[in-house]
């Protein structure tokens, strides 16, 4: 039973990474996948919350500048994408690198454009008129990576301190891997019991920082140890015992 409700606690903590554009949700907006393998395959739901049909055309583009290039090696499905009115849809999107690049992180840009889908009303004095839905184009950048870049190994949250007094844990992200995550923290009780949680956020490659974490002020006396989460797929990459 506390396995079940943990699960269920961290679906309420760390899956609501979306974006919101106008009348659309997008979940979840990275893709951060391995693509020399079979696991280069993820889902992103479209929900529409207007009571319009909404379509889109959907297209892979190169990534911003500076980012390697896996723009030619993804595919989407469909490539029109049509949401009835208060309804959701998925969208496929596949990976797969050739066998001869090496190992790194790698990004495709996706973009997301309004088919503008008319309409026909009747105006008060008889007359036909058309309407149509305001175009806009979200662009989002993704990445996936070739190779394994251990990244339980070298991730890291060093130096841990915690301040009851202002409830908070200070700490350093230190993340010496080749690839970035969306990741997120529990805090962990006794008997395995999730205490609350806090969203990291996206930790690139490479990458350190001094953070502070803020605690509800009735859990802090409670925390045994942290639970560093991969907040995609619900991984737990490891756990790190308080001082």
């Amino acid at each position: 039973m506390v396995y079940i409700f943990n699960k269920l606690m961290l679906l309420m903590f760390f899956t609501c990474f979306t974006m919101k554009v106008y009348t659309i949700n997008m979940k979840p907006i990275t893709f951060d996948k391995r693509i020399d393998n079979e696991d280069g395959y993820s889902e992103i739901v479209f929900q529409n919350i207007s009571d319009k049909t909404i379509r889109y055309k959907i297209s892979i583009s190169s990534p911003p500048e500076g980012e390697k290039d896996m723009s030619e090696w993804v595919t989407v499905s469909p490539k029109i994408l049509t949401v009835p009115a208060f309804d959701k849809r998925p969208l496929k999107i596949f990976a797969k690198s050739p066998r001869s690049v090496i190992p790194g992180e790698y990004a495709f840009n996706l973009k997301v454009d309004t088919v503008v889908i008319p309409t026909i009303s009747k105006a008060e004095d008889n007359t036909i008129k058309g309407n149509s839905t305001v175009a806009f184009t979200p662009i989002v950048t993704m990445r996936g990576y070739v190779g394994d870049p251990k990244f339980s190994e070298n991730f890291n949250l060093e130096n841990l301190r915690l301040d009851k007094e202002k409830s908070i844990i200070n700490t350093k992200i230190v993340n010496k891997s080749y690839i970035g995550k969306e990741l997120a923290v529990s805090y962990v009780g006794s008997n395995d019991f999730i205490l609350g949680g806090s969203r990291l956020g996206r930790i690139p490659a490479n990458f350190s920082k001094e953070v502070s974490l803020s605690l509800e002020k009735d859990i802090k006396n409670n925390i045994k140890e942290l639970k560093i989460y991969d907040i995609k797929e619900l991984e737990e990459i490891k756990r790190i015992k308080l001082p």
